[in-house]
């Protein structure tokens, strides 16, 4: 008998064990997704500019990215048995029209624009994937072979065109340079149009 009862003990002991197994256990998944390729020719560095006129008034606006910051989002751990975490490449620019100043955020395949004036908010604005992806308010609306603005021939453009509450906003992409123009609209009707004049990227 005194052989029999340490053996029941550890039986039960180890039953215990197994009931307090942690429910992650087996479960526990980590992704990290890196910066797409696709934005090699969009990770502009510090002093990277670019100066715009507005086709109708002529009035100039220069934007410089006065800072960069590669840093990575995600959380993990707690009931989701896993984490995700992503590389974020951001860029701070300064505007000299009405000194304003707004970030392009970098991630994965995917381009966002934060702005701060009138309010603080972040808006997908642009993928460079082969399949672009649209949505969220966002639509390719065509692939241009090429446009002469202010003098300048700007190769393999994307026209892209972004919804927003108050307006919308048709963007012109192209690799290496960046917006090399975008269309404010109210409806049917341009508000306001701007065109690149010049430019100097650091890449």
């Amino acid at each position: 008998m005194k052989y029999i009862l340490p053996y029941i003990i550890l039986v039960l002991v180890g039953f215990s064990c197994k009931k307090s197994k942690h429910p992650c256990e087996g479960k526990y998944t980590h992704s990290y997704t890196t910066i797409s390729s696709s934005f090699d020719s969009y990770l502009f560095k510090e002093n990277s500019y670019w100066v715009y006129r507005n086709d109708s008034t002529t009035e100039i606006d220069s934007q410089r990215v006065v800072s960069t910051i590669n840093t990575q989002i995600g959380s993990g751990g707690g009931s989701s048995c896993g984490s995700a975490y992503a590389e974020k490449y951001q860029m701070q620019i300064e505007c000299s029209f009405n000194n304003q100043h707004f970030n392009y955020n970098i991630i994965g395949s995917s381009l966002y624009k934060q702005t701060f004036v009138p309010g603080n908010y972040e808006a997908y604005i642009f993928s460079n994937a082969e399949s672009f992806t649209s949505g969220n308010g966002v639509q390719l609306l065509e692939t241009i072979p090429s446009m002469n603005l202010n003098g300048n021939s700007i190769q393999h453009i994307k026209k892209v065109r972004v919804d927003l509450p108050a307006y919308d906003i048709i963007y012109y992409f192209a690799n290496g340079v960046g917006v090399i123009k975008w269309e404010v609209l109210q409806g049917t009707s341009i508000l306001e149009s701007w065109s690149i004049k010049s430019w100097e990227v650091v890449l």
